[in-house]
């Protein structure tokens, strides 16, 4: 449980799975059972009803991590996991708790090694802690001899069960279990000092970005975050902060480089629609000269997400919905007297980026100002390196709602998963509003993007609905404006491109549907 658990434990007896629905039956089961509940301080007796609304608040809860403890039977036979997780303070208390028919055989020694292991690697703590109910012996005897320590007692500490009780206070730190080759059983200590760092170029305004990989990785890695200022508020999240020029200086690859090598970075992620098209240039040398992952599509993806006229066509000859879209002004005028569109139209650069040059027009009169508009916009702009000729597109409005699709790939280009959103309020070109809904309107249409554009990493793709079809309106390969939702619903794709790049087993994909999200604005203290 909890968004950013996506994986599943295994030892020589147990398979630890994350938390699920179908495991709380069992849970309400064991917490029932008097012989279990001596030793837990859970509301007792629990129901079944009590046990699945607690599931719904917790689920997506930053603070604790919860497993369902199977026998490689597929027997539940307990559940453990972590309560209380301090990310600041890098602590957290371990718990479990196993049906009394399973209280030999090892179970709980093999648990509480794949759980603790679970916390420094993972979770990136420095102190892993527990609670022994009363000054039980036995249980303190146990944790001692896989290098735990019991630090005290505390008395009268808990209301439990009627009356107040004392309990232990036991706990294990990361160079102790460092240094304990007890956990070696179930996992290797190579793994223990594997990092992975994260590097996103033009990092920007994407804070919550920065802070979910921070999240993911723990002391596992590091994120590192490059911008043109580094007063830039993602950086500010970031482990390490670099000032590069801009995407179009001369030396701007070669620092961006020095910056990968620097810091050991093993994945890339860029922000910046133009800095993609660069990186996606120069991926394969790149990546040879830093040996770093470089999360960007093939060149000939990039071109059919970035060109948008290439996009019309791509979608039209793939047998998608979209908006009727038009090159130049006369053929905009022709549709228009046909009948086959009306206005109002957008008029927008081709390679549109950041709403710059975008435009509603009302009718014909302004139809030819307005184009002109928006070439004086692009002629202006940073979109100007890509070229003038031909430069601004005419497009029709599709009335209707707008949905947002986060589709994943992993780095060996590999479809994971995806997820939609409906947007219910937007703000500055960017999802201010959204709502998760199912994923099944858009299986068909995800299917054929897939099998014919290869990318790596997060694909952000906006539809409109109209009388009941989904019209494509744009390809962003990156993380979009719109991803945090899609995180908070549970489908979280940084947690899940670590685990594929490190070659990690990943869960099915999922999210929550009906979760409603809504942005709001906050500071961040930056340099001057």
């Amino acid at each position: 449980m909890s968004a950013t658990q996506r994986t599943t434990l295994e030892g020589s007896r147990l398979v630890l799975v994350p938390l699920e629905k179908r495991h709380l039956s069992k849970r309400v089961e064991y917490i029932n059972d008097p012989a279990v509940q001596a030793t837990l301080n859970f509301d007792y007796p629990t129901s079944l009803a009590k046990t699945e609304a607690w599931f719904s608040k917790n689920v997506l809860a930053a603070n604790r991590v919860d497993f369902a403890l199977e026998s490689k039977s597929g027997d539940v036979i307990g559940f453990g996991g972590y309560v209380n997780v301090d990310r600041v303070v890098k602590k957290a208390e371990l718990y479990i708790f196993i049906g009394k028919d399973y209280w030999s055989g090892g179970y709980g020694r093999e648990a509480y090694k794949i759980i603790t292991n679970y916390g420094f690697i993972e979770l990136g703590l420095n102190r892993v802690y527990g609670y022994q109910l009363g000054n039980n012996h036995k249980a303190n005897n146990s944790v001692k001899k896989i290098g735990w320590s019991v630090e005290g007692f505390l008395k009268d500490d808990i209301y439990s069960h009627g009356e107040l009780k004392g309990r232990s206070v036991v706990a294990i730190l990361r160079d102790e279990w460092a240094a304990n080759g007890v956990y070696d059983e179930v996992l290797s200590k190579q793994a223990c000092n594997r990092m992975v760092n994260v590097l996103l170029a033009c990092a920007g305004r994407r804070h919550y970005l920065a802070s979910y990989f921070n999240q993911a990785l723990g002391q596992t890695g590091r994120v590192v975050g490059t911008d043109m200022d580094l007063s830039s508020p993602a950086l500010q999240a970031c482990d390490a902060a670099h000032k590069l020029p801009g995407v179009f200086s001369e030396n701007y690859l070669d620092a961006l480089k020095e910056v990968v090598i620097k810091e050991k970075v093993d994945m890339v992620f860029s922000l910046n629609d133009l800095e993609i098209g660069l990186l996606a240039e120069n991926r394969d040398q790149f990546e040879r000269e830093t040996g770093a992952t470089v999360y960007v599509p093939p060149v000939e993806t990039y071109q059919i997400c970035s060109d948008k006229w290439h996009t019309y066509q791509f979608a039209r000859e793939l047998g998608i919905d979209t908006p009727e879209t038009f090159i130049s002004i006369d053929k905009a005028l022709r549709a228009l007297k046909l009948g086959e569109v009306r206005f109002p139209l957008i008029v927008k650069p081709r390679w549109g980026s950041a709403s710059i040059g975008l435009f509603v027009v009302e009718s014909e009169d302004d139809l030819e100002a307005t184009f002109q508009a928006c070439k004086n916009a692009v002629a202006k702009s940073a979109l100007a390196s890509l070229g003038t000729e031909n430069a601004v597109i005419i497009q029709e409005v599709i009335v209707g709602s707008e949905f947002g699709v986060d589709v994943l790939y992993g780095k060996n280009e590999k479809f994971i998963g995806f997820s939609v959103k409906r947007k219910t309020c937007m703000r500055a070109g960017e999802t201010d509003k959204s709502v998760t809904v199912s994923p099944d309107p858009f299986s068909a249409i995800v299917e054929k993007l897939v099998s014919v554009l290869p990318h790596r990493g997060n694909m952000d793709c906006d539809f409109f609905e109209r009388d009941g079809r989904f019209y494509l309106l744009e390809l962003n390969p990156r993380f979009g404006g719109g991803y945090p939702f899609t995180h908070m619903a549970g489908a979280n794709h940084v947690q899940m491109l670590i685990d594929d790049y490190q070659g990690r087993e990943l869960i099915p994909y999922s999210y929550q549907l009906g979760k409603a999200f809504a942005k709001f604005d906050t500071l961040v203290e930056v340099s001057v």
